[in-house]
């Protein structure tokens, strides 16, 4: 045998053995969103406008294409506002309760302007103290919800900080917030582990099995991506921009660029020359 079949023997052997260096090797892919026709792809998110910022465009086009979207959302958001008395660009004036409730109505139009089929906000968990609860309580609750829609897909927060991804750019936690971080360990726990097995949380309904579970990710190393240029973009946008307690009073620019800015660096991170939002599978 030459060399050169060896070589080729030895690089088939390691494809064999380790699939995940294909992605690597050939870079990130896009994501086949139509393997999910007809199928549940749940959003879990810790606060009431993570959902839309991260992957509005990729809804949007679940959504068209006859996918039933799911939002759940942790967190009351009570700690989040970009509004103050009189419109200031502050939360002078703004107790935590109007905060949540603001945030709560702003979520329900969101995911209405998305289509989108339920929203779920769960009670009880205030914002930034996601961490301070207990971990059975909030998987049980995650993992009745889970079941009960039925999801064959999951997607959410990273579980662990990326400091990597510089503040700004709308979204100054984008690389960092503690609620991000827990809820995605919450979720990896529930999806990888107490959804599927009966003997887990056994009163939280029949078990679901063969869940997909798609990460968030800003950074180079994505394993996949969704072209939300034109239509899905705007859609985000539009949906976005009804956060209106999250951004300064009269500047729509603010919202369109910020999140224009995020989809183009994230493609310009995978050497896709579109406007994106990005996943890694897990």
């Amino acid at each position: 045998m030459s060399l050169r079949s060896v070589s080729l023997v030895l690089l088939l052997a390691v494809a064999t053995a380790f699939p995940a260096l294909g992605n690597v090797m050939v870079g990130p892919q896009p994501l086949n969103l139509t393997r999910w026709v007809n199928k549940t792809v749940m959003l879990i998110s810790a606060h009431p406008d993570d959902n839309e910022a991260a992957a509005g465009g990729t809804v949007h086009r679940l959504v068209q294409q006859g996918t039933r979207v799911v939002y759940l959302i942790i967190t009351n958001g009570d700690k989040g506002c970009a509004l103050g008395a009189g419109g200031a660009t502050s939360c002078e004036g703004v107790m935590p309760a109007q905060i949540a409730t603001m945030r709560r109505a702003e979520a329900q139009a969101a995911a209405d302007s998305l289509n989108v089929d339920k929203l779920i906000m769960l009670d009880g968990y205030d914002d930034g103290m996601l961490y301070s609860y207990s971990d059975v309580r909030v998987r049980q609750e995650l993992t009745e919800h889970v079941r009960a829609e039925r999801a064959n897909v999951v997607m959410t927060w990273m579980p662990s900080p990326e400091y990597s991804l510089p503040h700004g750019n709308l979204w100054a936690d984008l690389g960092f917030h503690t609620d991000h971080q827990a809820t995605g360990r919450h979720v990896l726990d529930v999806v990888r582990n107490a959804a599927a097995n009966r003997f887990t949380f056994p009163d939280a309904g029949p078990p679901t099995a063969d869940l997909e579970l798609y990460l968030w990710d800003f950074t180079a190393r994505a394993t996949h991506y969704v072209d939300i240029t034109g239509a899905p973009f705007e859609a985000k946008v539009a949906a976005q921009s009804l956060m209106k307690s999250q951004y300064p009073a009269g500047r729509p620019d603010v919202v369109r660029n910020g999140l224009k800015a995020i989809a183009s660096k994230v493609g310009d991170r995978l050497h896709v020359p579109t406007l994106v939002e990005a996943f890694t599978v897990f």
